[in-house]
């Protein structure tokens, strides 16, 4: 049985409209954001569909293999290309696709633009993206508790009826997280479990932050995290409180 065409069409086709300067294909890049180009050589519908399919297999190609820093220069140099020059271009893409080019870093794969907070979560907590980046992640020692956590919170229904585990890492607000955190289990009501909740949260951010530079800054303001009590803070105050009690002149008995 012939294989339907459709399937080897890439998820993300893009869009092409014709306007007083040529055909223009645009593309989305990342959650939110677009990017388009001119197709300079293409003189008919059919040479700029033809194109703009051609340029979204480049994207799904650098989207997949983790380079998606290289995608808005590709998309700009795909638009001005003639035949010749746009499969010199493919070429470069698949090097770069397969680590050949250099210069270029390794694929990296907590880097995807549009990884979730799911999958960024098992990344972690699995060991995963210590293992990419282990000059800035350290290996978890309570990794099971923190991944029990984050699967709690992913699996909370957001307003717009989508889980937070699905939401793309880059698309996380002061919202979504105020959200997640008023739907802790009844076993986390304490100050200081409702704050393991929030730390595994932030640090999940910071990760996202830096080194994956998925956010350009955190979504959640410094003082957010619930002012908790350890228990080595309970325990050094029952402590002092024994040894001072013990300290204390006893009265004699008359």
């Amino acid at each position: 049985m012939a294989r339907d065409a459709s399937q080897s069409l890439p998820q993300n086709a893009g869009t092409l409209r014709l306007t007083a300067n040529g055909y223009f294909a645009q593309f989305s890049i990342a959650p939110k954001q677009r990017k388009g180009t001119l197709l300079r050589t293409c003189t008919t519908e059919d040479e700029a569909k033809r194109r703009q399919l051609a340029i979204a297999k480049l994207i799904a190609r650098l989207r997949e293999s983790g380079h998606v820093a290289v995608i808005p220069t590709t998309i700009k140099e795909a638009g001005l290309a003639d035949e010749e020059e746009f499969r010199k271009l493919t070429k470069l893409v698949e090097r770069i696709a397969a680590g050949k080019e250099p210069g270029l870093p390794s694929p990296k794969t907590g880097r995807r633009a549009d990884i979730t907070v799911e999958q960024l979560a098992k990344l972690w907590t699995s060991g995963e993206l210590a293992e990419q980046y282990p000059d800035h992640v350290r290996v978890k020692r309570s990794s099971d508790t923190d991944a029990a956590m984050l699967t709690w919170l992913g699996k909370v229904r957001l307003p717009d009826g989508t889980t937070f585990g699905a939401r793309a890492v880059a698309a996380v607000t002061l919202d979504d997280c105020d959200h997640v955190m008023g739907a802790l289990p009844k076993t986390a009501q304490s100050p200081s479990s409702r704050r393991q909740y929030a730390q595994a949260l932030r640090k999940l951010l910071v990760y996202a932050v830096y080194p994956l530079r998925l956010l350009t800054a955190l979504p959640i303001p410094k003082g957010w995290l619930p002012k908790g009590t350890s228990d080595k803070a309970k325990s050094s105050r029952v402590w002092l409180f024994s040894s001072r009690r013990d300290q204390a002149p006893w009265k004699a008995s008359g």
